[in-house]
């Protein structure tokens, strides 16, 4: 049920991959279409997306996260 979500060697998980990219569109789909998703899950780095998405500056992908309900 959560593979969609099983982070690589760094423990990102593709949301991680997604803020860091910017890729908002895909940012969205994965909040919208995965239940199970945290935005607080934390990497080998301990950065969440979050995290992540304060060090892009991207205000956009800040707030979408932080609406989010696991935020």
């Amino acid at each position: 049920s959560g593979s969609h979500l099983i982070p690589n060697d760094s423990g990102n998980t593709p949301l991680h991959r997604a803020v860091l990219l910017q890729q908002i569109d895909v940012v969205k789909m994965i909040l919208n279409k995965m239940s199970d998703v945290d935005v607080l899950q934390k990497n080998m780095f301990g950065q969440s997306a979050v995290d992540i998405a304060f060090q892009t500056g991207n205000e956009s992908i800040i707030d979408i996260l932080l609406s989010h309900d696991s935020a």
